[in-house]
């Protein structure tokens, strides 16, 4: 009986000794696997911080193209602003003439009114000045300063930032002028549209 007893207490002492290697391989693997996810997540950070880096680069170059178009707007606008200046500088102030008096008041206040938005330009108050020669255009569609209140419309809406009334203003402008052009040449008025056609881009 005791050597039953022996014999079973030996055999299951083997039995636990040859599980052991087993045990140790199965914890061996799991290390492993735990230390591959870690790896694995790690490289996954690694790609993260990458494309974070490349978004943050992209965008970087985003803003500094950005300020850099900034600048250009306002080295236009103040080269604009320059240009305007100088041109109004050298554009005498219109005199009415006294036999316009005698004759009528309608020619007199063409000039007047024309002066008193030319005043606004120099004295940049550009839309202000932009609807006294609105006012003025269409108060005296036919009178021979409408080419020039179209054309410094057209001046005052490109100071302003405002392309699309720019384009317009100068495209009724250059119609006038062009029309002076035609049907009066030699004349000073003639002269003086061409110069101005010259000058409208």
């Amino acid at each position: 009986m005791k050597s039953k007893l022996l014999l079973l207490a030996v055999g299951t002492l083997l039995s636990a000794l040859l599980s052991l290697p087993s045990l140790a391989a199965q914890t061996m693997e799991q290390r492993i696997d735990k230390l591959e996810r870690q790896m694995n997540r790690l490289k996954v950070m690694q790609m993260d911080m990458q494309n974070l880096r490349e978004d943050l680069q992209e965008n970087f170059g985003a803003v500094e193209e950005m300020v850099h178009k900034l600048d250009e707007l306002k080295k236009q606008q103040n080269s604009n602003y320059q240009d305007l200046n100088q041109r109004i500088r050298s554009v005498p102030v219109l005199r009415s003439e006294p036999r316009a008096v005698i004759k009528g008041g309608s020619k007199n206040r063409e000039v007047e009114s024309y002066n008193s938005a030319f005043e606004l330009v120099r004295e940049k108050r550009n839309k202000d000045a932009i609807n006294a020669f609105k006012k003025f255009v269409k108060k005296f569609p036919s009178g021979k300063s409408v080419g020039d209140a179209w054309y410094w419309m057209g001046r005052l809406y490109s100071v302003e930032g405002e392309g699309e009334e720019s384009s317009k203003a100068f495209a009724h402008a250059k119609y006038i002028f062009t029309t002076v052009v035609e049907k009066e040449p030699g004349t000073e008025a003639a002269k003086h549209a061409t110069q101005r056609l010259k000058k409208i881009k």
